[in-house]
């Protein structure tokens, strides 16, 4: 079983917290993942720019950072709970890219979970391109797990 630790920082609590941890843990039962201990920070722009910073030397606003712990690809069983790493989400750029974007918030707030999923689990992009493999298959999981919900 996997554990999906949520924290705000800096935005009140939504109302759709809990349909996103459910989310959460059907990307990684779509993964294959088990017994993984994730942390997702949901945050604001300021704060996450912070982070960009100080640990990426960026000093801009970006949707998602992944802190991967350790070697967590995809291991499962064991003794505990695997510590795959933390996520950190700036909802207030989901807002403003979903706009951008043309799709919904969810749809947005979605696929950027699923980067970050994806970033723990091992998976790497070179570009924004959507050729790339990783991407590729981050909308494969978006496009499955959202029409799921709509069924």
């Amino acid at each position: 079983m996997n554990r999906i630790e949520i924290t705000l920082e800096r935005i009140e609590l939504p109302d759709w917290i809990e349909e996103y941890r459910g989310f959460i843990s059907r990307v990684l039962d779509y993964l294959k993942i088990d017994n993984w201990e994730i942390s997702v920070l949901l945050c604001d722009g300021e704060m996450i720019k912070h982070l960009n910073k100080s640990y990426r030397n960026k000093n801009e606003v970006t949707d998602v950072l992944s802190f991967p712990q350790g070697d967590s690809e995809i291991a499962s069983g064991g003794e505990g709970p695997v510590p795959a790493g933390d996520i950190v989400i700036a909802v207030d750029r989901i807002e403003e890219q979903a706009i951008e974007y043309g799709v919904s918030f969810t749809e947005e707030l979605y696929r950027m979970s699923i980067h970050g999923v994806l970033h723990l689990a091992g998976h790497h992009h070179e570009s924004s391109n959507e050729s790339e493999p990783m991407l590729k298959l981050q909308e494969k999981i978006l496009s499955r797990l959202m029409g799921e919900e709509k069924s």
